[in-house]
């Protein structure tokens, strides 16, 4: 008879072993990668000045958004909040929709007296496109022109 060469028991469990385990790290990381798009992430990052006429106190809102998410939003108002009574809320006409990393820039005129060095929290509200509803909440100083 023939002596036949092969693999020792050994060598063999060492590279089955090898192999489920390349295996098995190749499913996690298409399963992660497939499954980390299906979690909707709202980001919406903002950078907002308040700028006022020191003589009329009249002002206007600049606004800059970027939506870094992954999930489509519409923001719908700003709410503007200062001092111990003050409040107004702007609403967006139509709504202002950001894709996943689109920004928008823009200006909204203000109804209202301001005071210049005062501080002012300004929320953004809007809902996804999943219909969920968020908000973005900011401390705004009021600058002069």
């Amino acid at each position: 008879m023939k002596s036949r060469k092969a693999i020792s028991s050994m060598l063999g469990t060492i590279m089955v072993i090898s192999i489920t385990l390349v295996l098995g790290g190749l499913l996690y990381a298409y399963s992660t990668g497939m499954f980390g798009n299906l979690t909707h992430q709202v980001d919406v990052s903002s950078s907002i000045t308040l700028i006022v006429n020191p003589t009329s106190g009249n002002g206007y809102l600049d606004y800059s958004f970027t939506n870094d998410g992954n999930i489509q939003v519409t923001l719908s108002k700003v709410i503007i909040q200062g001092g111990s009574a003050y409040s107004s809320s702007i609403p967006l006409s139509g709504g202002i929709t950001l894709n996943p990393s689109q920004s928008v820039q823009g200006s909204i005129p203000l109804t209202g007296t301001y005071a210049a060095g005062s501080y002012y929290t300004v929320t953004i509200e809007g809902t996804t496109s999943s219909g969920q509803p968020f908000s973005e909440t900011e401390n705004v100083p009021a600058t002069v022109e």
